[in-house]
């Protein structure tokens, strides 16, 4: 099964939960995105060293019973974000598999492999430690991996 959009279970989190800001650009749960408290809304990040929140909403539509089929419209809901602190646990079901120095696949992420926020994308990108670049404010590493709602997800860990 190919859910239509990210999927986040919030299995063990400590960070605090927000929901003040709007979408600047549909945001899928699972993305990472920056708080423009400027601007009053939230948007993808452009640098690896800008500080995100990821995108957590609780599935409110009416229409289906799927959670991939939900995604925080512009204009609607403001999106829950959470702000997780080191050792907080998440699956998500959106991660990048392209980029420079990301896994290819979902089948190349291995327990262990850690993940920063794509710049372009919002979403993880899993290398290896080693490639992991100085500047990136945000670390997650790689858990488990299982399933959700039929999709492949990972489990993850904040580290940094």
């Amino acid at each position: 099964m190919t859910n239509k959009y990210g999927i986040v279970r919030v299995d063990r989190v400590h960070g605090v939960a927000d929901g003040r800001l709007k979408a600047k650009d549909e945001l899928q749960n699972g993305l990472f995105v920056v708080q423009d408290e400027v601007t009053g809304e939230l948007k993808l990040p452009t640098a690896i060293t800008e500080k995100t929140v990821l995108v957590a909403s609780v599935c409110n539509q009416y229409d289906s019973m799927n959670e991939g089929d939900f995604t925080n419209v512009v204009g609607g809901i403001n999106p829950r974000t959470l702000d997780l602190i080191g050792s907080d646990i998440v699956t998500i079901t959106k991660f990048a598999t392209s980029g420079t120095s990301a896994k290819t696949s979902y089948a190349t992420i291995a327990v262990g492999d850690v993940g920063t926020v794509s710049a372009a994308t919002g979403e993880l990108m899993f290398t290896t430690v080693a490639n992991i670049p100085a500047t990136a404010v945000a670390q997650y590493e790689v858990i488990g991996k299982t399933k959700l709602n039929g999709d492949e997800a990972l489990q993850i860990k904040k580290i940094v």
